[in-house]
């Protein structure tokens, strides 16, 4: 079985954390073969983002899943190593996928080329002139076998 380096970052007040993973044991879904490449229930301070980097080859499809505990706040993104980097520094970037304030999201993602990808939960924006307390997510992520 591969070893897959996922590297999880908190940005903001709370700084950095990394982690070195192994890619969990495939499994079924719908009858298809999966590996699951990322199950994890984690938390977002307000006023931060946090971010999984996952490396992803040409032409795989991966698919996600996430929900967030309580009112919306969280946004979510899917960057490229260039826009994440875009992101970091506060200029303009485009996201693979993006949804805004959902409590629940579904994706599907097939990459064009191969590299670093960059899962992203923004807690720092205002919702109704309300600002976002911590919140909780269940983040799944699977890849398709081919």
């Amino acid at each position: 079985m591969r070893d897959l380096l996922l590297i999880v970052g908190i940005v903001g007040l709370a700084g950095t954390i990394t982690l070195i993973l192994t890619e969990k044991s495939p499994s079924t879904y719908n009858g298809n073969l999966r590996h699951v490449l990322l199950n994890e229930t984690f938390n977002v301070e307000r006023n931060t983002v946090f971010f999984f980097e996952i490396k992803l080859k040409e032409g795989e499809t991966i698919k996600g899943y996430f929900s967030v505990e309580g009112r919306v706040c969280i946004n979510f993104y899917l960057l490229d190593k260039e826009n994440f980097a875009k992101m970091s520094a506060n200029k303009n970037y485009l996201s693979l996928i993006s949804a805004i304030h959902v409590t629940k999201y579904e994706f599907s993602f097939t990459p064009e080329k191969q590299g670093t990808y960059y899962f992203v939960f923004d807690n720092k924006r205002l919702i109704e002139g309300e600002i976002c307390k911590d919140k909780t997510i269940i983040f799944t992520v699977i890849r398709e076998a081919a």
